[in-house]
């Protein structure tokens, strides 16, 4: 699995990874901080999950959540962010999120990207029948 993480904060990224690593077999991540990183990552990286925090400077979680809808419209987002008030988070889900997480609660994380890989595939068999 390979998770595209938009995170600028290092001790966050290391509180995601040690998170990250529990699941079976452990992920290859990518960390991105910029846009231009990001959509790069998108293209190249071809990420199964991708995991943004709302505050990044000059790029946010909603400047992601459309660029990744616009080029990997199935690939689940998964905002993970310290603080979230629930009509920010609300509006996430209404862009097309798959969830949220927030870094108090890193424990949810591995079982929300399973849910939502689950949810994507579903999704696709859908389509495909």
């Amino acid at each position: 699995m390979r998770v595209l993480l938009l995170e600028d904060d290092a001790n966050d990224v290391q509180l995601i990874a040690h998170e990250l690593r529990r699941l079976t077999p452990p992920p290859e991540i990518q960390r991105v901080t910029s846009e231009a990183a990001f959509v790069t990552a998108l293209q190249d990286f071809a990420p199964d999950v991708i995991l943004s925090d709302h505050n990044v400077p000059t790029f946010d979680g909603p400047m992601a959540l459309a660029k990744a809808r616009a080029i990997l419209p199935e690939v689940p987002f998964i905002l993970v962010t310290g603080s979230l008030n629930e009509e920010t988070a609300v509006s996430y889900l209404k862009a097309g999120a798959s969830d949220y997480i927030l870094k108090d609660r890193l424990a949810r994380l591995g079982p929300a990207i399973l849910e939502g890989l689950e949810r994507a595939r579903e999704r696709r068999a859908l389509r495909h029948h």
